[in-house]
């Protein structure tokens, strides 16, 4: 498992933690039934507070995508990369109509606004703040 964390995105560091989990889900690079990283594990390996850790495997173990057990460890959860990925599309759809939107609004015309998309989609995240690996 990989995450990386970016001071640039205005995101707290559980919900990029959250992000990236459940992206990695959906592309496959986390597979059901891998074991991630114990919270303090993860949040030594990212320099981050461990309440931070927490509560980013609280919100991925209530939304079904991973599983705590006691004493053994998390758990990606099984059969739920096909849901993670339909949402992770429901979301890319939302947000691309909210970008096509303010492109109106801005004054671009088409051709402009599927450059710029294709521009963006073809660009690699920038570097964050720390890359942990695990699992």
């Amino acid at each position: 498992m990989w995450i990386r964390l970016s001071q640039a995105n205005p995101a707290p560091i559980y919900q990029q933690i959250v992000d990236q989990v459940r992206a990695q889900v959906a592309g496959g690079a986390i597979k059901p039934g891998d074991a991630i990283p114990s919270i303090r594990q993860l949040a030594a390996e990212l320099a981050v507070s461990v309440i931070s850790v927490q509560r980013a495997y609280l919100e991925l173990e209530r939304d079904g995508v991973i599983v705590t057990r006691q004493g053994v460890g998390s758990f990606i959860a099984l059969a739920n990369q096909e849901r993670e990925r339909t949402r992770l599309r429901r979301r890319a759809g939302s947000l691309l109509a909210d970008a096509a939107e303010a492109a109106r609004q801005a004054g671009m015309k088409h051709r402009e606004f599927l450059d710029e998309a294709a521009r963006a989609f073809s660009e690699r995240p920038p570097e964050g703040k720390h890359t942990a690996g695990g699992s």
